[in-house]
């Protein structure tokens, strides 16, 4: 179990390390990933708008967050009960397939994403 812990705070460490990273250069030299979605079809995807959300919680300005993403910032708090979920189960028991009642939900979640995807190309989406 010991070992388990460990893996898992050390992945989570190498995540937190990488996001802030990968925030430092985008805000210290302008360098992002872009969309290659959006670069292949001019629509915008579902993540669309993830980093700047992202950046807008460091800032403290959970307004435009919103704005930059809803969707993803509404279900990020289930998204990361989900991983939560997940880890404990890996900690405790050893298991890393998720349960039926977790794989229902993520269903459901990757389901609004793709319908949001699509909602928001549509022509006068309240949410670009």
């Amino acid at each position: 179990m010991r070992r388990r812990l460990r893996r898992v705070l050390c992945m989570n460490a190498l995540a937190l390390l990488a996001g802030a990273g990968y925030a430092a250069l985008v805000l210290r030299r302008g360098i992002a990933v872009p969309c290659l979605f959006r670069a292949m079809t001019g629509l915008r995807c579902p993540a669309c708008g993830a980093t700047r959300m992202a950046l807008a919680l460091l800032r403290g300005d959970v307004r435009t967050a919103f704005r930059h993403n809803p969707l993803l910032f509404l279900l990020s708090p289930a998204l990361l009960a989900v991983a939560a979920a997940v880890q404990f189960r890996y900690v405790s028991r050893g298991e890393v397939r998720l349960s039926p009642g977790l794989r229902r939900l993520m269903t459901t979640l990757y389901a609004l994403f793709l319908l949001f995807g699509a909602l928001r190309n549509l022509p006068g989406a309240p949410f670009q």
